[in-house]
């Protein structure tokens, strides 16, 4: 799943779920560089689940968020991503 930048993503990207619409993406990566809006607060090597709007190619972080201690980071991050038939409810494991 692409990025917003020229850069090509600089860790695996899995899970991927697509809404009933084709409208959201939502999955799971490894990358740090996925959105250049915001950082994850935890350290590369956890995993994050990020949802991309097909219609705009805007990239956003669900989980971890922006606000979460480095200190509360687990050792997995969020995995398993889900999003129900209309694209507006996701689902996910996380450690955080």
């Amino acid at each position: 799943v692409g990025v917003e930048t020229s850069e090509p993503a600089n860790d695996e990207s899995r899970n991927a779920v697509v809404s009933a619409d084709g409208n959201q993406v939502v999955y799971e990566t490894r990358s740090t560089n996925q959105s250049v809006a915001e950082a994850s607060p935890c350290p590369q090597g956890n995993a994050q689940v990020m949802l991309r709007n097909m219609l705009t190619g805007v990239v956003r972080r669900i989980s971890p968020p922006s606000t979460l201690s480095p200190t509360l980071c687990g050792t997995t991050g969020s995995t398993s991503p889900s999003v129900d038939y209309s694209g507006t409810s996701i689902a996910f494991a996380s450690d955080q």
